[in-house]
């Protein structure tokens, strides 16, 4: 489990979290983590007390600025030695609140020079969210109107894949909102499963 705080005894719900097994980062602007673009993106990001375990870090979707741009990686200690791989669930957390960007697009990196493969998840249909719009109108993102279902923590799939020391899973907030300017991703918590010869699982796949 790679966790959105490296130092998870910042968590503040009174649970035990555990330590983190890998490291997750945070870099601004562009080239990311660099220059003088950095403080841009700083105006947007946020960090709250939701999602796994109660805490994760969500900015806004920005279209064609690069001083906007964040990227959150996600790598895991895998207990692997060098040219060493095995098969690998990748899970995300899917936050109840605080991510609606209906094309967030994790890029799996598997260990493997050159290898990348994307996924790319709808998190408000992933947490239960509809989009309260009149016919031809712009909406905002509600609470599915669904009393049974007024958001959920979800954990979704990503895919199933072969990985190597230096894997990786990367989300950024470059893309087209689609919703006023107010679609949001959130870095959350991500898991890496090993599961040897078991049937894996694909893209978007439900837990």
């Amino acid at each position: 489990m790679v966790y959105s705080l490296n130092d998870t005894g910042q968590y503040n719900l009174g649970c035990d979290v555990g330590p983190s097994d890998g490291k997750f980062t945070i870099r601004r602007g562009s080239p990311a983590g660099g220059g003088s673009t950095a403080p841009y993106a700083d105006v947007d990001l946020h960090q709250i007390g939701a999602g796994y375990k109660g805490h994760l870090w969500y900015t806004y979707v920005h279209a064609g600025n690069p001083k906007r741009r964040i990227v959150g990686s996600w790598t895991p200690n895998l207990d692997l030695i060098p040219g060493e791989r095995h098969r690998y669930d990748i899970l995300a957390h899917v936050p109840s609140h605080g991510a609606d960007y209906d094309g967030a697009s994790y890029l799996i990196t598997t260990g493997t020079i050159g290898q990348q493969v994307t996924c790319t998840v709808n998190l408000a249909v992933e947490a239960g969210w509809a989009v309260d719009v009149a016919p031809g109108s712009p909406g905002f993102p509600v609470p599915n109107p669904n009393p049974a279902n007024l958001g959920q923590d979800k954990w979704v799939y990503l895919g199933t894949y072969e990985l190597g020391r230096g894997a990786q899973v990367q989300l950024n907030n470059v893309g087209s909102a689609t919703t006023q300017n107010f679609d949001a991703v959130a870095f959350d918590a991500m898991a890496f499963v090993p599961i040897s010869a078991n049937p894996g699982h694909n893209c978007r796949d439900d837990y």
